[in-house]
């Protein structure tokens, strides 16, 4: 419940959402929450619970550079990979394209690191499937050009961060949740050691205000265009015919 109002979650399935998610524990950064768990999908790992998101999976092979999030590589571009080699690892019971982040010089695939998802509108929610989760994996957050937060493997709850390749505990679906005034719209992935494997990231956009005040403003003057009938007829029952 508390972080439900914390978010301004405003209907009742979005809470009971939020209530499962809480049942995994929880931690609190700068103004950002940190929680893991997400729904299981049979060969593609874990997907997020949470509701309205936008979702990239890689599973046609490209880290897209266009639409609402767009990935870049600070240099060449980046490598989105399938299955497990001796360098990297694929997320626990994913069988699908991953993304693999590692340290320049590396020569693995991946090693670009770091990689820039810039978003087309801000978001105050991003989650990824995080696989063998490592102390030197970063995810650092923005707005414009400055870092709101920055969080390691070790600041996801119940993991071990040491880079576990079949662990559930290492291998979790991650949701940060921005706090009010903290929305973003950059996230910077990066590892300084082979390497950071990733799915299934999920965004959910901030709502316009316009667009909220707009739809108030609409359902107010569709309920007084209704009511005028009604006060027309009532009105008419009050006159008095002058003779």
């Amino acid at each position: 419940m508390q972080l439900a109002q914390k978010l301004g979650i405003a209907t009742a399935s979005n809470i009971m959402v939020f209530a499962s998610i809480l049942a995994s524990s929880v931690t609190s950064v700068s103004a950002f929450t940190i929680t893991t768990g997400g729904t299981s999908v049979p060969g593609a790992g874990q997907i997020s619970s949470v509701p309205n998101t936008k979702t990239i999976n890689f599973d046609n092979g490209i880290a897209p550079t266009t639409g609402y999030a767009q990935y870049s590589a600070s240099i060449g571009t980046p490598a989105i990979v399938q299955g497990t080699f001796s360098d990297y690892a694929r997320p626990s019971g994913d069988q699908t394209k991953y993304l693999t982040i590692a340290p320049v010089g590396a020569n693995v695939p991946g090693s670009n690191s770091p990689i820039t998802i810039a978003l087309a509108k801000a978001a105050n929610y991003f989650g990824l499937y995080w696989g063998s989760v490592d102390a030197f994996n970063t995810v650092g957050f923005y707005k414009g050009q400055a870092l709101l937060a920055s969080f390691t493997g070790r600041d996801v709850p119940s993991t071990t961060a040491s880079g576990d390749q079949s662990s559930p505990e290492d291998n979790v679906y991650v949701n940060f949740f921005a706090g009010q005034g903290e929305e973003f719209d950059k996230i910077i992935l990066g590892s300084s050691q082979v390497a950071f494997e990733s799915d299934n990231h999920a965004f959910q956009e901030v709502p316009e205000p316009l667009t909220i005040g707009g739809s108030l403003l609409a359902l107010g003057f569709g309920l007084w265009m209704k009511l005028q009938p009604l006060r027309g007829i009532q009105n008419s029952k009050f006159k008095i015919k002058k003779i």
